[in-house]
């Protein structure tokens, strides 16, 4: 079972989609440069929580979980976005996808429940997680402007092409 309070998932979703992904979104126009593909780092986060937090419970359960009806188009949706810039991004926006999480759930639930931590060092996770994550992803990663392959269309130097 999920161990997030109704009030839990509600702050925690607010910090993540409405804030963090909306200040990558500004800062990332702003900054321009490699920033502008902060955005797909935020899609691999939304994939990650759409497949392991929503699909794939509803379906190990069979059971409806919240969430789960629109994460079957987000997440395909997502996919899409992210490969468009090579399979080497799309990895690394899955990375980013699973990393975000193990901060905002691996670390910062655990804090709470474990050590007593303050509720605020979670929403502090989620925007670390959600909107500075991103943007350093971005600027580290140096993601191509979109004449790069498309992962259907491999080249052959690029490094998810099977031998």
């Amino acid at each position: 079972t999920c161990p997030l309070t109704v009030s839990m998932t509600f702050y925690i979703n607010t910090l993540v989609v409405w804030v963090g992904f909306s200040l990558t979104m500004v800062v990332a126009h702003q900054l321009g440069g490699p920033y502008r593909y902060a955005g797909l780092f935020n899609w691999g986060m939304a994939a990650i929580n759409g497949i392991g937090g929503h699909v794939l419970p509803m379906l190990l359960t069979l059971k409806y979980n919240p969430g789960a009806v629109q994460s079957l188009f987000m997440v395909p949706m997502g996919i899409y976005f992210m490969t468009r810039h090579g399979c080497k991004v799309f990895a690394l926006c899955m990375f980013s996808g699973v990393l975000a999480h193990i901060i905002m759930f691996g670390i910062g639930i655990n804090l709470i429940y474990r050590a007593g931590a303050s509720s605020f060092v979670e929403a502090f996770l989620c925007v670390v997680a959600s909107f500075l994550q991103p943007l350093l992803f971005a600027r580290c990663t140096g993601v191509q402007d979109e004449e790069e392959e498309e992962c259907g269309s491999l080249s052959e130097d690029d490094s998810c092409a099977v031998s």
